[in-house]
């Protein structure tokens, strides 16, 4: 990745641009699934350079790595908490900044939402994705109905409403890409995912020396239990998965006992919708079990919850797959990108 640069757009509430930032001494991005927000983003502005005037109630900034081919978005970024060191006459600005899950966040319903039996899921989604003023989705297609009625009482948090639904017809939760869409997608298990990312140690390795490969049994559950107790269920639903696979290093068959995942889930109003909740439960559980920590040189198009095909015969016999959980870039030439990675299992 040799002549790459950054540009930092600064872009209105409207995410129209309206100038660029030339005083960002230092950033970096993160991304993370099992947080909240995401994709988030630190910023260290110098306020004396020209187009650092920002509005942090209202303003954004849109980060670019450019390439002499081509220039990769690496998201949309609303301003929080920034603090300003002074010294002489220079000013600088520590920034903190998060992709607009921070919107849905923040939005209360502040009237019962009530959606009819009938209802597809993924028009009440949009709706209430409509209600925090976001327009910009590209949330995959579903004609699942609802089989019951569902409401969500004055105070419910738009994020969580949203996510509920989603995990009711089995789609990814919310996230907001590279371009700072709001995107979900059908789940789909691991193992048939296609890989959308190769890395190798063998030849033309863009990895950097230091990988950490950790083992951690001692609490991975190998019993999940589902029960859905909607209100507008006669009888509850109840879905057990049991992962007794002897390849697997924490099944029952190889840990000798029984350690129980159990939880209670709303809106999932049909047994096959609660069986692929269980076993999705399960699989991404177990494949905590084993996991990378590597570095290798800038990668754009990383997204959320991405495929990778690792090689790295040092470590393992075969290349194998893994599900990225999270990751982090620093935005400067010579910069490193930092990978968490799963190992992909099939039960």
């Amino acid at each position: 990745m040799n002549r790459l640069t950054f540009r930092y757009d600064l872009l209105n509430r409207h995410e129209i641009k309206i100038g660029e930032l030339e005083g960002i001494v230092n950033a970096a991005i993160t991304h993370d699934e099992h947080r909240v927000i995401k994709r988030t983003a630190t910023f260290i502005i110098n306020e004396n350079f020209r187009g650092a005037d920002i509005n942090y109630l209202t303003d954004r900034v849109r980060p670019w790595l450019i390439l002499p081919e081509n220039e990769y978005p690496l998201g949309i970024f609303l301003l929080e908490s920034p603090s300003r060191e002074v010294s002489g006459a220079t000013k600088r600005r520590n920034i903190n900044a998060y992709d607009k899950t921070l919107i849905l966040d923040q939005y209360i319903l502040r009237n019962r939402q009530f959606f009819p039996k009938g209802t597809t899921f993924i028009s009440a989604v949009e709706r209430l994705i409509a209600m925090a003023g976001i327009s910009r989705t590209n949330i995959a297609a579903s004609d699942m109905e609802t089989e019951t009625d569902i409401e969500f009482p004055v105070g419910t948090n738009v994020r969580e409403a949203v996510n509920t639904l989603l995990e009711a017809v089995n789609f990814t939760s919310l996230s907001f890409n590279e371009t700072g869409v709001a995107t979900a997608k059908p789940y789909v298990f691991p193992a048939f995912r296609t890989p959308k990312h190769f890395y190798s140690t063998v030849k033309d390795s863009t990895i950097t020396p230091g990988i950490i490969d950790t083992l951690d049994i001692a609490s991975i559950p190998n019993v999940f239990i589902r029960v859905a107790d909607n209100v507008s269920l006669e009888t509850p639903l109840k879905s057990e998965f049991v992962n007794d696979n002897p390849a697997l290093a924490t099944s029952t068959v190889n840990r000798g006992r029984q350690i129980i995942n159990f939880e209670r889930v709303s809106n999932v109003t049909t047994q096959a919708a609660l069986d692929t909740l269980v076993k999705r439960a399960a699989i991404e559980a177990t494949q905590a079990y084993r996991y990378l920590n590597f570095t290798t040189l800038l990668t754009p198009n990383h997204g959320s919850g991405d495929t990778l095909y690792i090689d790295m015969p040092e470590l393992f016999d075969a290349p194998l797959k893994f599900c990225e959980t999270g990751w982090s870039m620093e935005l400067k030439a010579g910069g490193k990108m930092t990978h968490t990675a799963q190992m992909v299992v099939e039960l």
